[in-house]
């Protein structure tokens, strides 16, 4: 944390040493800076104020928020085996993560798909707001012809199987990641979970998410939402986010 110019509290997303010269990463952080400053009307997105670049310092700044990812709070809740969000948190978080979902794929300049929703990039800010934080594998509608061009560094457990197989995918994916992160505040558990790469391919295969999974109970609506977003096929699941917040 640190203080810009104008007396606020900001964030400093900088480029390590190793990477300041190399185009792919100034990339990256150009085009994160570009998405947010075309989301910085939306309340859903972290704000960037500036893109920097001197001599070898080159960084984002980005607007500071007192809060916790959802990461942590999950974290949290499993260390000290308390119990999970109830219906009612769950429904105010999820109608916020939609909203915030809804801006990405229908904002008439973009038309964005996030692709790497995840608890890590989703803040909850002490008033309570959700705020998404990480946008540096946002992907424009209009530019996907085919599958997605990268290797994963990580077990990808919250990506939509058309993204870990590495195949042709739409905005549906994001709605998948959606699923994944809300079946986990509800039960503390993973629909589809994996030590490794190898497991997540194989349990992607075989484990179907039905009502029968999740916990005796459940809200009616969560239930439905949760089950049409955890679909492996896109033509399965929920085609359209406004789809989840008519539910809501």
């Amino acid at each position: 944390m640190a203080e810009d110019q104008n007396s606020r509290k900001v964030l400093i997303k900088k480029i390590k040493t190793p990477f300041v010269y190399d185009q792919d990463v100034l990339d990256l952080f150009k085009s994160e800076f570009e998405t947010l400053s075309t989301l910085k009307e939306y309340p859903f997105f972290i704000q960037a104020y500036e893109w920097i670049e001197k001599d070898e310092d080159k960084f984002l700044v980005l607007e500071y928020i007192q809060g916790r990812s959802l990461r942590e709070i999950l974290d949290e809740i499993k260390l000290k085996q308390r119990a999970a969000f109830k219906a009612k948190q769950l429904k105010t978080l999820l109608q916020q993560v939609s909203s915030a979902i809804h801006a990405l794929h229908h904002n008439s300049y973009l038309n964005l798909i996030h692709s790497d929703l995840n608890p890590g990039n989703i803040l909850l800010s002490n008033n309570n707001e959700i705020k998404i934080i990480d946008f540096s594998r946002v992907q424009m509608m209009q530019n996907l012809h085919g599958a997605v061009d990268g290797t994963f560094h990580f077990i990808p457990i919250y990506t939509a199987p058309e993204l870990v197989k590495q195949e042709q995918f739409d905005s549906r994916a994001d709605l998948f990641s959606l699923g994944v992160i809300f079946y986990e505040l509800l039960t503390g558990q993973l629909p589809y979970p994996a030590r490794n790469y190898t497991e997540l391919l194989i349990v992607l295969e075989t484990i179907e998410i039905t009502e029968k999974q999740l916990p005796k109970n459940t809200d009616p609506v969560l239930s439905k939402i949760l089950i049409g977003c955890l679909q492996k096929e896109p033509d399965k699941r929920f085609q359209d986010i406004t789809e989840i917040l008519k539910l809501l």
